[in-house]
């Protein structure tokens, strides 16, 4: 998705486009922290989806950062199981992965998990916002510290900038969210 848009809105030519995105996406999935282009200067819906993608994660097991595509799989499935048991009340739904049962204890400590990733996130984003006076860095800072991707968005703490220009409170709170 973000090729296409690269092509639509930023004239890149096929090759450079799936070239471009495919190593950003990588890079910021598995926390890679290195940047093939300046993607802080790509188009708002290139810049939507690859902060999307920052909540992704990488696999389980892997050492990179971010909510692994693992948990987010027990999450949906917990959506969908919940939602069949609004529809049929009587009905006995189990979670699966990998044709093994999730215990429901395992589902719920992943949902709080997720849960308390977000309000880590919203308040680290909000507190950078009121400090930086940005909301891109705010926003790109807090998840690129909780995840531990890398560099974010814009001119300071893009893919081509530098952290050393934030205020030494910003830092600590992204201190705090890595840990």
């Amino acid at each position: 998705m973000i090729a296409v848009s690269l092509i639509l809105n930023d004239r890149y030519n096929l090759f450079g486009a799936i070239t471009a995105s495919l190593y950003q996406v990588i890079s910021i999935t598995t926390s890679t922290g290195s940047a093939s282009a300046d993607y802080a200067q790509w188009n708002f819906t290139s810049k939507i989806l690859l902060f999307l993608v920052m909540f992704m994660g990488s696999c389980a097991s892997s050492a990179g950062g971010g909510i692994k595509m693992a948990r987010w799989l027990v999450v949906f499935k917990s959506m969908k199981s919940e939602l069949l048991r609004i529809l049929h009340p009587n009905a006995i739904v189990n979670i699966k992965v990998d044709n093994k049962t999730v215990a429901p204890e395992v589902a719920r400590q992943i949902i709080v998990f997720v849960f308390f990733y977000f309000l880590i996130f919203g308040i680290t984003a909000v507190l950078m916002t009121i400090i930086e006076q940005s909301t891109t860095i705010g926003l790109t800072g807090a998840i690129t510290a909780i995840g531990n991707i890398g560099p974010g968005f814009g001119q300071i703490i893009g893919p081509m900038g530098s952290f050393s220009s934030l205020h030494p409170l910003s830092k600590s709170l992204m201190v705090i969210g890595m840990l």
